[in-house]
């Protein structure tokens, strides 16, 4: 006797109709009809899996069999469903969210692409670079373009705004300085290859991190190079960890798995710290210790002095995003979804959240909330101290950029190319 074989035949019979379908997780049979009815309609995979009672590698299986009877688009799986990964995830172990005070939407800004670009923040004005390779100000209150600079290619990095001058690197290799009141360009510098990470400043110098596997420091009135030291290959370092400034010290992630700390008069190197994979986290510094996480899965905290490792926790999986630290407590992502706070001075982990998509974004805490976007499309609100979800906001795309928050206002940029300004209630 020949074992059945959960395949085509289970979602069509003989004759070519749509009938019942079997999943091997689960020993109830969907209707095909009802579940691609709704697949089709967008319903989000966390509800998919909460109406059929599927896990999410049942509900891998589902999209794999109605793709092979003919009855599913592969294009109707847009880039949001759940990949093989996350698949390991099962339904038990995500968060139910319960929205009890959902903020509402003050203004959208549309542009022409993806923005991974962290909002920049002043009095009058949001900074941010978008992937149609422009820079935009737009008024902080109304969305209003005030005006646009365009440079030679994509734009990744965060604008990081100083007096006048928004500081902005781009990846057809020059780090910009743009007037932030007319948009026009004071001077431009231009690196050995892309740069990805947000630029820095101390003691009047503007310093960053080129794929070129330099980090260079320049004079933040003319751009005139003070120095540039070597921290990576010359032909792979991409990297996004951006330079932190503490004192006449700057620390600073390296692909090869280094966090240096450098002096910022001369690039001298102080200290180095090696961990078992790249450092793409860019360090914080809270209360006399440096955080950071790497590919290695590893949270540390270190003496910014010293660079002596206070402790190390296991995450699991890689922390490429800036932690948080308020409280005594430090917030982490990993890339398997979840978003961790640990004890600031020993490294114990308190809770986690998690996701069936990525958390690349940095967390932001303010007032007892922190605020993250997700992969999944979403920007969450979560209780510091708990874990638990006070509201989730739904963007169009993919959320990579980190928030940010001025006089009870969210800035926050998707890859539905929209920037979004939602009030905190």
């Amino acid at each position: 006797m020949h074992r059945k074989r959960h395949d085509i035949l289970d979602v069509r019979d003989r004759s070519g109709s749509v009938k019942d379908l079997s999943v091997p997780d689960t020993t109830k049979r969907l209707n095909a009809r009802e579940i691609l009815a709704d697949i089709q309609k967008g319903l989000p995979d966390i509800e998919l899996m909460k109406k059929y009672g599927l896990s999410a590698k049942g509900l891998l299986s589902v999209y794999d069999r109605l793709q092979r009877a003919g009855l599913l688009d592969p294009a109707q799986l847009t880039q949001d469903r759940i990949d093989s990964e996350s698949a390991r995830i099962e339904l038990n172990d995500v968060q139910t969210i319960a929205p009890v005070s959902v903020p509402f939407s003050m203004w959208t800004f549309k542009c022409g692409g993806w923005i991974f670009s962290s909002p920049a923040v002043s009095d009058k004005a949001i900074v941010f670079g978008s992937w149609d390779w422009n820079l935009y100000s737009v008024a902080r209150e109304t969305g209003q373009l005030n005006w646009k600079f365009r440079t030679g290619n994509v734009i990744r990095s965060s604008a990081l705004i100083s007096g006048r001058t928004a500081y902005i690197g781009s990846w057809d290799h020059h780090l910009y300085a743009i007037d932030v009141e007319t948009g026009t360009l004071k001077w431009k510098f231009k690196a050995g290859r892309e740069i990805w990470c947000s630029p820095a400043i101390g003691e009047d110098r503007v310093i960053f991190l080129s794929s070129d596997g330099m980090i260079y420091a320049l004079d933040i009135n003319n751009g005139r190079p003070a120095w540039r030291l070597r921290v990576d290959s010359p032909f792979f370092s991409w990297t996004e960890s951006a330079p932190t400034i503490i004192g006449s010290m700057l620390m600073c992630g390296s692909h090869r798995g280094i966090l240096y700390s450098a002096d910022i008069r001369s690039g001298g190197i102080v200290w180095e710290f090696k961990a078992s994979g790249p450092v793409n986290s860019s360090p914080t510094f809270f209360d006399g210790l440096i955080y950071f996480g790497a590919d290695d899965g590893n949270l540390y905290a270190l003496d910014p002095i010293s660079g002596t490792e206070k402790w190390r926790s296991s995450l699991k999986r890689a922390v490429a995003s800036r932690p948080a630290v308020a409280d005594g407590t430090v917030f982490a992502c990993s890339l398997d979804g979840s978003l961790h706070a640990l004890d600031a001075q020993t490294g114990a982990i308190q809770w986690s959240f998690q996701r069936l998509r990525n958390l690349f974004s940095s967390p932001v805490v303010l007032d007892g909330r922190l605020y993250t976007g997700c992969t999944d499309h979403r920007i969450y609100a979560l209780d510091a101290k708990t874990g638990s979800v006070a509201w989730s906001f739904e963007t169009g795309g993919q959320v990579f950029s980190s928030p940010r928050v001025w006089n009870n206002v969210l800035y926050v940029g998707s890859n539905d190319g929209n920037l979004y300004a939602i009030v905190l209630k």
